[in-house]
């Protein structure tokens, strides 16, 4: 009993010391969105793609604002973007998780060409202010957990 009790206690040790401190990049964006002021973070996403029309956090949050406020075209074409620009980051956190993301943009495609103007203004509604997740926080996150904001500060 106390030898897997020191197994549990040094495995949730080697957990703990294993997860990563995120940016204060990261934090600023993700507190800033979870707060309700989505337009500073697609300020700072418009920031980053002046500076380098490839930068794939600008795209991930421009992405995610797009999600929630834009229009079905401009999400789309935003989406491309990320698919063509996120197929070439060689990171392996951010490898990981851009698998899962190529299906869920294929679905979001999908779901695009069937949704009514009535139903994407209806989801739109739901989403503004306070409290709700940004769409690609997961791909920023491991991003992040790669040294990304570290490596591409931007202003």
């Amino acid at each position: 009993m106390i030898k897997s009790t020191r197994l549990c206690i040094l495995a949730l040790g080697l957990a703990l010391t294993s997860v990563s401190q995120a940016s204060p990049y990261f934090t600023n964006v993700t507190n800033e969105w979870w707060q309700g002021r989505q337009t500073n973070v697609l300020a700072m996403a418009e920031v980053r793609l002046a500076a380098n029309a490839n930068d794939i956090a600008g795209l991930l949050m421009k992405a995610s604002y797009d999600f929630d406020f834009s229009n079905s075209t401009t999400l789309s074409n935003t989406l491309v973007r990320v698919l063509s620009v996120g197929e070439t980051i060689t990171s392996p956190a951010f490898t990981n998780a851009f698998r899962l993301t190529r299906l869920d943009i294929r679905g979001t495609f999908i779901t695009l060409s069937r949704e009514t103007p009535e139903e994407h203004a209806s989801d739109m509604h739901k989403v503004m202010g306070a409290g709700h997740p940004m769409a690609y926080s997961d791909e920023l996150k491991a991003l992040d957990d790669d040294g990304y904001f570290t490596q591409n500060q931007q202003p």
